[in-house]
Parts: structure tokens; sequence; C-alpha cells
């Protein structure tokens, strides 16, 4: 055999060997084998399609790892994402059960799908995640699926949709006993495997069928328009998947402090420029009669809808921040999270303003006032705090007591043991009345201290120098 021969031999046997090889490594080292609880018969597998049931198994593998690594944050978003994914196979199962070829039609969208959202859950640019440019052909093969899944969407009658959802019950009964078994087998608090159990397990509702159609959208929507990580907000974006490199989580913290630049530096908001057409290849969202483009606000009661899960997104990360003011334990431990010479935490009090001000205007306008726009930059400035919160929150936990001078750090110490004595229920009341008035002197000579990166809120302040025998109650 000459050299070409083994050129040739090379290139057609022992480099798809080694690539097949890497693969398995990187699987074992980020994730280990996943075996289903109850396999599919093959003709519900092949009615799925091998890369609708890949991204959801992906989704129950990055589940397992945020649990066996206690994120638990992580978790919860990973349930939230297979809980889509399973969803849109078991659509998928019910379609092509009854129709052959919409089943063929829509089993590409799901390929084409499953491959757009790989390349923009995670950072462009980083290891095998592709480029932007990618991401925009990733686009138009999806596109042009879900236009041949048009045609043939469009011959179905009112009933057919009925039946569709009907039959989409079972498989996703399915995926929702594949999803609570991984809660079950890998969460370590009695009270996270509950939570995570009882989403996993709920019912699907319009709202979250809304989500889902509006994520497709937008995934499309970033792709065709190049839109860069850091302008990727959205209700139901993943958190970065494990194998997400340290540069990804580096361009992940520093998304806030880059759209903050963006948005000085245009003028524009982080929604998308224009409203992107809805997928066609949904099968639940509207009957064979609604526009062939409508925009996302048509249907009726949506942008009410939408405020209020805005609203309620806006609620919890207030009350997220709210935990370091109410919870003193939590600011002993971080102190700095109220310093605002940290960038995140600055970055997070700007984001917050900005969501205030998009509530008040739109908190009081009834629902047949609400314009898509409006809504939109709720939503958008909400996600933008979201966001924020998370990385002020990642920032000041990496940092720690990281900057603090050698006299506040002795002053921090003190308080971290007054509270101890204040917290413990076994010392007598006059005993934790006495270590709580000193704590209360030891934090305003922490707050008063000129250039000191350690900040208590003044109602924290308030509440305790307010409480007798004991800590505030939250």
């Amino acid at each position: 055999m000459d050299w070409l021969g083994y050129v040739l031999f090379a290139l057609f046997f022992v480099l798809p060997v080694l690539g097949g090889l890497g693969m398995v490594w990187r699987e074992d080292r980020f994730y280990g084998p996943l075996a289903w609880r109850e396999r599919l018969p093959l003709d519900a597998q092949n009615r799925m399609g091998v890369e609708g049931r890949d991204l959801f198994r992906d989704a129950l593998r990055e589940l397992r790892f945020a649990l066996d690594h206690e994120r638990a944050e992580d978790a919860a978003g990973w349930v939230e994402v297979a809980r889509r994914r399973g969803w849109w196979i078991a659509e998928l199962d019910a379609a092509a059960a009854r129709d052959e070829s919409l089943g063929k039609a829509l089993r590409r969208v799901s390929a084409r799908r499953a491959d757009l959202e790989k390349r923009l859950v995670n950072i462009e640019g980083t290891r095998a995640v592709g480029t932007l440019a990618q991401a925009e052909k990733s686009a138009g093969r999806l596109e042009e699926a879900q236009a041949a899944a048009r045609r043939r969407r469009d011959a179905l009658r009112p009933e057919d949709w009925s039946r569709l959802r009907a039959d989409t019950r079972a498989p996703f009964a399915w995926a929702q006993g594949e999803i609570a078994r991984i809660v079950e087998l890998h969460a370590r608090s009695p009270a996270l495997q509950e939570r995570l159990t009882a989403l996993a397990e709920a019912a699907v509702s319009e709202d979250e069928i809304a989500a889902w159609h509006d994520w497709e959208v937008q995934l499309v929507a970033w792709g065709r328009q190049k839109t860069p990580h850091y302008l990727r907000m959205h209700s139901q974006r993943p958190p970065l998947p494990a194998y997400a490199s340290p540069a990804a989580r580096r361009q992940a913290l520093d998304a806030p402090r880059l759209r903050a630049e963006h948005e000085a530096g245009t003028g524009l908001t982080a929604r998308a420029s224009s409203p992107p057409r809805p997928s066609p290849a949904r099968i639940t969202t509207a009957p064979p009669a609604a526009p062939a483009h409508p925009t996302p606000g048509a249907y009726p009661g949506t942008l009410g809808r939408r405020r209020a899960q805005a609203r309620a997104l806006h609620e919890e990360m207030t009350l997220q921040v709210a935990q370091y003011d109410l919870d003193f334990d939590l600011q002993l431990a971080y102190p700095q999270f109220h310093n605002r010479d940290i960038p995140e935490v600055r970055a997070m009090d700007g984001a917050a303003r900005r969501a205030r001000d998009e509530w008040d205007l739109v908190k009081d306008l009834p629902e047949r006032r609400l314009t898509a726009e409006d809504v939109a930059a709720y939503r958008d400035a909400v996600d933008a705090f979201k966001q924020a919160v998370l990385a002020a929150d990642a920032r000041v936990r990496l940092i720690g007591d990281a900057g603090i001078s050698d006299a506040e750090l002795r002053d921090l110490e003190t308080a971290r043991g007054l509270f101890r004595h204040v917290a413990d229920p076994a010392n007598p009341p006059a005993l934790r009345e006495r270590y709580r008035v000193r704590l209360v002197q030891t934090l305003r000579r922490l707050n008063d201290r000129p250039g000191g990166r350690v900040a208590f809120t003044t109602d924290g302040l308030l509440g305790l120098e307010a409480a007798r025998g004991g800590v505030p109650e939250d």
C-alpha cells in the first residue's frame, strides 16, 4: 500500500474512530452513561427522532450533574428544560403516530432545532459551540424545515388538533417519569427532591406552551440576527452546560456589563429589533385557521399573561435580593453584596431601577391598552435584572472577604461571633440582649468606616436594633 492509500485509510477509518473515542471521553468525563428507566418501543423511538431524544437526554444528564454537585438553582433550571424538550418529543410522537408525512417533516424540524439550541444555550467562540455565523446558518436551515412542515400542518382539521393534544399526554408522562427518576436518585435534600419532583410532574399549562413557543421563536431570531450571548435573555434559557469552558463562564458573568455598554452605546434595548415569526412546527399553539404569521401578542390574553409572568419573576428576584437584607447570617457570610465598588453590584442596582421604572409604566394599564412593545420592554428589563442578580450573587460569593481591610475583617469576625451568640437559643435572654447591643455597635462601626467595603442596609440595622432578646424575624 502506497502513502496515498495510508492517508485514505486514516481519513475513512482511523479519524472517525478517534472522533468517536473523543465523544465517549467527553461524555464519561462530564456525565457518565445514562440509561432510561423505561425504554421506549422501537417504533416510538423512531417517531421521536434521534436528535430530539438526545437533546432530552442531555437535559437529564445536566440535571444529574447539577444535583450531584449540589447546584440547586441549575437543577431547577434543567428540570424546566427537560420538561420543554420532553414535551416536544411527545408532540412529535403523537403527530407521527397519526400522520407519517407530518411526522417526517416535524422530525426534520426537531433535528434542526436541536442543532440551533445547542449552539445558542452556550457562549459562542468557546470550545465546540461554534460562531455566530454558524448559528445564522443553523437558523436558516431550521426556517426551511419549518416552512416544509407548515405546508403539511395546514392540512390538519380542527378535530385533528384535539386528538393530537390528547395523544401527547402518554409520551409526556414517560418523559416526566424519567425526570422524576433522576431527581429521586440524585437529590440529596428531601426538600429539594420534593420541590423538583413536583415541578417535573406538574401538568403542562397553556402559559408554559406559549413560553416554549416563544423560546423557539427567539432561537431563530437570535441565529438570524447574529445576536451575541449577552443579549440572549429569555425565561426559558437553560443554565450553562457542565462542559462550558472557563472562558464561557467568565463571559456569562460579564454579560450584564456588556449588555449595559451595548444599550448605552446604541440606545437599543436587548430585545430583538423586529418581531420574529413564530415557529410553524409547533402543533399545539394555534388551530389551522390561525394567521400564517401571527405576532407573539396576537392571541387573546397573551399580553396580560406575559405581564403577569414577568411580574412574578420580578418579585422573585426582588425577594432574592431582599434575603441579603433580611438574613443576617447571609449578610455576614457575604458582606460585600451591597458594595458598589464591585461592577456586578452596580449593574444589579441599575437593572433593578430599570425594572421598577418599566413596571411603573405597565402596572396600571388595562390589558386592552397594553402593547406588545411595552410588555416586551418590561420583560427584557426583568430578564436583565435576573441576570444581574445572579451575576452579583456569584461574584460576591466568589470574592468572599477579598479586598477587605484588616480592621474591617476584625470587626466582621467579631460581628459573626456575636451573631452566633444572639441566635443561639441556649443563651439566656439577658445575655443574648447584651450580645445584640454589641452586634449593633460593631455593624454601625463597619458601616461608618470611611472607604470601607462592607455595608449593611439601614432597614436591616433598624430591625436588629428594634429586636429584643433575639434577632429580627424574617
